[in-house]
């Protein structure tokens, strides 16, 4: 969100959380981005709000909307079975 922002006065701005995701948790990274974790089964939209700040000034409030969409994984298609030769073993296995 905010990579390298800085204001008018040179102090760095960087966000913060000004109301969380209803369906879901948001976490600010150091560098700008962030990570939303949907609660289990969500789809649909979602929302939180950050502002930018210099712990000076607060900037306007932004509303970050996301479409949460299912991750399908397709199912694996089960191995066939490789056909092999019989063999003797080199060595007597005492038993």
């Amino acid at each position: 969100m905010l990579v390298n922002a800085v204001d008018k006065d040179k102090n760095l701005i960087y966000a913060t959380l000004v109301t969380g995701a209803i369906h879901g948790s948001v976490q600010l990274l150091p560098g700008g981005g962030f990570i939303y974790t949907p609660k289990p089964g969500f789809t649909g939209k979602d929302k939180f709000i950050v502002k930018g700040t210099d712990n000076h000034s607060n900037s306007v409030q932004t509303v970050i909307t996301l479409d949460v969409t299912l991750n399908l994984i397709p199912p694996a298609t089960p191995a066939k079975p490789i056909p092999t030769r019989r063999a003797m073993l080199p060595h007597e296995i005492p038993g």
